[in-house]
């Protein structure tokens, strides 16, 4: 009798488990943060996994890059726009050896000329590797302004690069980082 008991009990066990295993799962995929400061996270994320989908994914249709101040090479233009972004950042990410990317999230004021907007002043530190040994950094301040395209989501329309030239070698701007491959 104890052996009958012991089988029924082993029985119940492994149909429960079954059926478990078997059973569809619901789970539930949190809602993707569009706070500002998640968008900073998630473009310090996608940079160093080269990711270009979730990096683009940052930013509103009419963003626009402003280089760093002084800048000369390849043109002395000023400015970018998404589709010249995408492209510069693709032909990064797809030749970089490497990349790490420190980019602190910081309080969000409201835009001095656009009380909808946000800005937000970022301290970073860039570096990407051409091999294990060599690259570029970057150091400076990156200043985005983001707006609303949905109630509690963000997204960038502007960044500002000034870095800062330390006079080592390796230093440049975060504007000739995006240019150079």
């Amino acid at each position: 009798m104890a052996n009958a008991c012991k089988h029924v009990v082993l029985f119940t066990l492994i149909v429960s488990l079954a059926l478990i295993a078997c059973s569809p799962v619901e789970t539930e995929t949190p809602a993707e943060p569009h706070t500002p400061e998640a968008i900073i996270e998630k473009l310090r994320i996608s940079y160093v996994n080269r990711d270009l989908s979730s990096y683009l994914d940052c930013f509103e249709s009419d963003f626009v890059f402003y280089t760093a101040p002084g800048w000369p090479y390849p043109n002395p233009d000023t400015c970018w726009y998404l589709d010249e972004e995408s492209t510069l950042t693709a032909d990064l990410f797809d030749n970089a050896f490497m990349i790490e990317l420190e980019l602190e999230a910081t309080e969000t004021n409201p835009w001095h000329d656009d009380p909808t907007a946000l800005g937000m002043t970022c301290p970073f530190v860039l570096k990407v590797y051409l091999d294990q040994i060599s690259g570029y950094r970057a150091t400076g301040e990156a200043v985005f302004r983001f707006v609303e395209y949905d109630t509690d989501k963000w997204r960038i329309d502007l960044w500002a690069d000034y870095s800062q030239i330390l006079g080592s070698r390796e230093s440049t701007t975060w504007t000739f980082i995006k240019t150079a491959f």
